[in-house]
C-alpha cells in the first residue's frame, strides 16, 4: 500500500472533518488518474451532498436546481465517457445553440415583456390588447425578435405565458414544505 492511501493517524479521530475532506481529496487524485470509479463515488457523493442542502436549506441550493444537478450528475454516472457538453445541454436536431450574450439578452426580453404585461393588466387594459401594444412598445424601445425583426403580439404573448409557467413552478416548490431533492 502507498504511503498517501492511509491518512494521518490524528485525523481519523478527529470530528472537525478531515477525515472526509482526506477521503475526497483522494479520490480526486484517483479520479484525475483516470478512475472511473473513484469519479463515479465522487458524483455520488456530490448527489448526495446536495440533496441534503436542499432539502435541510432551501436558500442554499433551489429544490430545481438540485432535481437538474442530479439529472445531469446521474446521466454522467451512468455514461461517464459522454463529454460534458452532452450532458449538460443534449443536442437538438433544428436548433442551434445561443452564446452568453444571446441568452441575457433573452432573459432580458422576457422579464420586459412580463413586467409590461402584468403592469398593463393591471391598469384594467383589455386582454387581447394588451400583447400588441406592449409588442408596439418595446419595438419603440428597439428590442427585436432572435431575427432581428420587429417583435409581434403573439411572441409577445409566447414569452409572456413561458415566465408566467416558470414562476408559477417556482412559487410551488417554494410553498412545499416538505420538498426534497429525489
Amino acid at each position: 500500500m502507498e504511503p498517501a492511501d492511509n491518512p494521518p493517524a490524528s485525523s481519523q479521530a478527529d470530528p472537525s472533518g478531515t477525515w472526509e475532506n482526506w477521503q475526497v481529496e483522494r479520490l480526486k487524485e484517483l479520479a484525475q488518474s483516470g478512475s472511473l470509479a473513484a469519479a463515479r463515488e465522487l458524483m455520488h457523493r456530490a448527489i448526495a451532498q446536495s440533496e441534503r442542502a436542499s432539502s435541510h436549506r432551501p436558500d442554499l441550493i433551489e429544490p430545481a436546481l438540485c432535481v437538474w444537478l442530479k439529472e445531469v450528475l446521474g446521466a454522467a454516472f451512468k455514461n461517464p465517457r459522454q463529454s460534458i457538453g452532452e450532458l449538460i445541454a443534449p443536442p437538438q436536431r433544428g436548433l442551434r445553440g445561443c452564446s452568453h450574450a444571446e441568452l441575457v439578452y433573452a432573459l432580458t426580453l422576457s422579464q420586459e415583456i412580463y413586467f409590461r404585461v402584468c403592469k398593463a393588466i393591471d391598469a384594467g387594459m383589455p386582454l387581447r390588447d394588451v400583447f400588441p401594444a406592449v409588442a408596439e412598445e418595446l419595438n419603440a424601445l428597439g428590442y427585436r425578435n432572435a431575427h432581428n425583426g420587429r417583435l409581434q403580439g403573439w411572441s409577445v404573448r409566447r414569452r409572456f405565458y413561458e415566465v408566467s409557467r416558470r414562476t408559477l413552478r417556482r412559487m410551488t416548490v417554494r410553498l412545499k414544505p416538505d420538498t426534497t431533492c429525489r
